[in-house]
């Protein structure tokens, strides 16, 4: 089972603001005060054609986040910490990347964290070794960690496979 989203994620208010202004832009509301946007293809589109700036990316690791989308980040967190995070997993093994930003810059990333299968171990590792790369940049916006899950799971983002399954709940 795979799991592939691209988002902009953060608290609600700022979600909001930045939905408001895009006209294919969508809220999902989350856990804890969280909310995401998705990055649809049309939103990408949209983003892309007025930012204007370029459709290459801003940086490794990512699939969709262009200058011009990073330029619409940096603008919305004038207001607040905004993060985007993608995910492309199959079968447990795959990679996430996230970035966030406040006042125009970036706060916090690029991170990647890659997950493969270790054989000998039998068992999923994920390099680099330590927290990941979108619970990084969750818990450097103020989600609280907990004990007993992490904030990936804790926001309720693994129910949400695609960017389409964001839409349709």
């Amino acid at each position: 089972m795979g799991h592939q989203i691209q988002c902009f994620i953060g608290k609600e208010e700022l979600i909001r603001e930045l939905a408001n202004t895009w006209i294919y832009a969508q809220k999902v509301d989350l856990s804890a005060g969280f909310s995401a946007v998705p990055l649809t293809d049309h939103l990408a589109a949209d983003m892309n054609e007025l930012a204007n700036l370029s459709t290459k990316l801003a940086h490794e690791g990512f699939l969709k986040l262009s200058k011009s989308i990073e330029l619409v980040l940096q603008n919305s967190s004038n207001n607040g910490i905004i993060g985007y995070i993608e995910t492309e997993y199959f079968g447990g093994s795959g990679s996430q990347s996230a970035i966030s930003y406040s006042m125009g810059k970036i706060r916090n990333g690029p991170y990647t964290t890659t997950t493969d299968w270790d054989v000998k171990a039998l068992k999923y590792v994920n390099t680099p070794i330590g927290e990941t790369a979108i619970n990084s940049i969750l818990y450097d916006m103020g989600l609280k960690q907990t004990d007993y899950m992490d904030g990936f799971d804790n926001l309720g983002l693994a129910k949400y496979r695609s960017n389409e399954k964001f839409l349709k709940r």
